[in-house]
C-alpha cells in the first residue's frame, strides 16, 4: 500500500476507499483496489473506529441504505434488515431516530452496517472491546 509504515485506521481507510492510496496496490477477490475499485470496494464491510451513521435516520433506515448500496436485492432487503436488527438486539429501537441510540446501539449498528449484504471480508476497527457481544 505504501513505502512507509502506516496505522490500523489509515491502512482500513485506504483498503475501503475512503483514503487514496499515494501509492502500491492491494489485491483480493481476483481484483485490485487501482483497476477495479467498485468491484474490489463490493466485497468489503467496514465498521470504521468512530461512528458513521446519520442521527436523522433510524437504525432500520440505515441498514436498508447499506442493503441497497451493498446491492442486496430489492427483495431480500427487508428480511436482510431485520436479521440483523435482531441479531444485535436492536428490534425494539428500529424506528428511533440512530442519533438518539446510546454509544453502545450505535456501535451495533455499526457492525450491522458493515455485516449486512454479508460482505466475504469484514474490517472491524477498535469495535467489540466493550459494546459488543
Amino acid at each position: 500500500m505504501s513505502d512507509v509504515l502506516t496505522g490500523k485506521t489509515t491502512s482500513f481507510r485506504m483498503l475501503t476507499g475512503d483514503e487514496v492510496m499515494s501509492s502500491g496496490n492491494a489485491y483480493g477477490f481476483n481484483r485490485n483496489l487501482k483497476s477495479s475499485r467498485t468491484d474490489f470496494l463490493s466485497n468489503i464491510g467496514y465498521c470504521p473506529q468512530f461512528d458513521a451513521i446519520i442521527g436523522a435516520l433510524s437504525g432500520k433506515e440505515m441498514l436498508e441504505l447499506f442493503a441497497y448500496l451493498r446491492g442486496v436485492p430489492s427483495s431480500e432487503v427487508n428480511k436482510e434488515v431485520e436479521k440483523w436488527l435482531h441479531k444485535l438486539g436492536l428490534e425494539k429501537s428500529a424506528n428511533v431516530p440512530c442519533g438518539q441510540y446510546s454509544g453502545g446501539m450505535k456501535r451495533r449498528l455499526n457492525v450491522g452496517i458493515a455485516m449486512i449484504g454479508d460482505p466475504p471480508v469484514v474490517l472491524l476497527d477498535e469495535v467489540c472491546r466493550t459494546h459488543c457481544y
